[in-house]
């Protein structure tokens, strides 16, 4: 796996912010997608987040609604580039005050993740 990534925290309007993650993997869409499809594995997601879209190998959409939280969204995808995975999450309308915890709190989800072999 690369370490490799990229981080963007943006203000959006009316006190919301934006996060954008990416980061490339050496292995396939099909071993990052199986890893990535099992949450608990990597995310260990907080109750009120539930799996809104899936298709495999391309791309994950969650709604984002923990207990104390303004609603928020988070799309993940993948693209193959070669033998790699690009694998890009962005993390919108979310509460302006929160926005660099969950920098924090990506980045610590993308160290526990590592694709399927």
């Amino acid at each position: 796996m690369s370490r490799n990534g990229v981080v963007t925290l943006r203000a959006v309007t009316d006190g919301r912010s934006a996060l954008r993650l990416s980061r490339r993997y050496d292995a396939a869409p099909s071993e990052v997608w199986a890893a990535l499809a099992d949450l608990d594995r990597w995310l260990a997601p907080p109750d009120g987040v539930t799996v809104r879209r899936a298709e495999p190998e391309r791309r994950l959409e969650l709604d984002w609604r923990p207990d104390g939280e303004p609603p928020s969204e988070v799309v993940v995808e993948l693209r193959a580039d070669g033998t790699q995975t690009i694998v890009v999450i962005e993390h919108t309308q979310i509460e302006a005050t929160r926005g660099m915890r969950y920098i924090a709190a990506w980045g610590r989800a993308f160290e526990r993740f590592e694709p399927a072999r």
